[in-house]
């Protein structure tokens, strides 16, 4: 007498076959990532005056307003990893780094970040518009901003800079302290013209 056998559903078979080739990845843990300021502070000379400095508003790209780490993998293709991602709105990491970072260049001034009360208006205001900030699949990182400066309420600098830095290839950690180069090399230049239209 021969049993009856009860089909196995196709999905059920379709899904083991997956499991025993490897082709299931379980899920992964994302992992979160933030740029990060200037280490050292430099004392500022004496005879310079210390002002409000004001900065932003700081614009992205709509590339680079998303929560996933952007590489590029070509020249026309982005890959975005949803397992590598930015702990915070990238705008306002990268607003608040920028600040940071000018304060520990010019710690004798008072820097502030965009949106400001109207009675606390800068005496000098940092606009930018970053247009490249990411890393390519051999760890070359660029940062491309269009950037001015403002004296009381009128543009008195225009300019449009290239930052480049290494980063190891494919290794996230690498990469964000690459992007956190590009903006220290920002911040540099435009603490340096800042001080150029500082009132003596």
């Amino acid at each position: 007498m021969h049993r009856y056998r009860q089909p196995v559903p196709f999905m059920l078979l379709t899904l083991a076959a997956l499991s025993a080739g490897g082709c299931l990845r379980s899920t992964e843990p994302a992992n979160f990532y933030q740029l990060q300021p200037l280490t050292v502070s430099r004392q500022q000379p004496a005879d310079v005056r210390p002002v409000v400095v004001g900065v932003g508003p700081i614009k992205l790209a709509s590339y680079l307003d998303r929560p996933q780490i952007v590489v590029a993998e070509g020249r026309n293709r982005l890959q975005l990893d949803e397992f590598q991602r930015w702990s915070e709105p990238l705008q306002e990491n990268l607003t608040r780094v920028l600040a940071e970072n000018l304060s520990r260049l010019h710690p004798a001034d008072h820097v502030i970040i965009y949106p400001w009360h109207r009675n606390d208006g800068p005496e000098l205001q940092l606009e930018a518009r970053i247009d490249r900030f990411h890393t390519d699949g051999s760890g070359a990182s660029v940062l491309d901003v269009a950037w001015s400066i403002s004296r009381g309420g009128a543009t008195v600098y225009r300019k449009r800079s290239n930052y480049q830095a290494a980063a190891q290839p494919r290794d996230t950690e690498s990469l964000v302290s690459a992007q956190s180069e590009l903006l220290a090399a920002f911040a540099r230049e435009a603490g340096s013209a800042l001080d150029t239209f500082r009132q003596p």
